[in-house]
């Protein structure tokens, strides 16, 4: 009854008991799975359910996960729209088409976002501000990219645009986008 207790309140962490160990995915609330709308992952290719009281909940949990960006060891965070309701404890085994993904560290991010319209794939650098031709170089996880100056955002900005897709399955209007090839 603690296990369910502590993860109904958000608390994701393994919780023993007498013959076992169970991990809050597998939890359900009275009987009846979990229901999410929206996955992350961190730095895997590992999608989790994003299970959040609020929009406020859902910020902070962006928000805390860009600011642990460090280029190297943590480097990547993406958020998907899960195609439709779906069981926490199913989510890790969805195949994600369209999301918006952060690559980098907490002060130098580039965004992307994939959207498939007419079973089209589009993926698009995301800036910010004018359009400057300069080249930045963003390090992540033993790699880089070139993108332009406008597309490097830090972890507060990236946060905003990360919760705009949240709320309205876009990126936000005002974003340059720049096809990748």
């Amino acid at each position: 009854m603690l296990a369910r207790a502590r993860a109904t309140a958000g608390v994701s962490e393994r919780f023993s008991f007498e013959g076992g160990t169970f991990d809050e995915l597998a939890l359900t609330f009275l009987g009846d799975p979990i229901i999410v709308t929206h996955a992350d992952s961190a730095t895997s290719d590992r999608f989790r359910g994003v299970r959040a009281s609020s929009p406020e909940g859902v910020r902070d949990r962006i928000a805390r996960s860009l600011a642990l960006l460090d280029g190297e060891r943590y480097f990547a965070y993406a958020l998907a729209r899960l195609p439709s309701p779906t069981a926490l404890h199913t989510v890790d085994r969805l195949e994600i088409t369209e999301f918006v993904q952060v690559a980098g560290s907490a002060i130098r991010l580039t965004i992307e976002v994939r959207h498939v319209s007419n079973d089209v794939i589009r993926h698009d650098v995301l800036g910010h501000g004018a359009a400057q031709q300069n080249a930045e170089t963003i390090t992540f996880g033993g790699n880089s990219l070139t993108v332009h100056r406008h597309e490097v955002f830090d972890a507060a900005s990236a946060t905003d645009v990360l919760m705009h897709y949240y709320e309205h399955d876009v990126a936000p209007e005002a974003m340059t986008r720049r096809p990748l090839s």
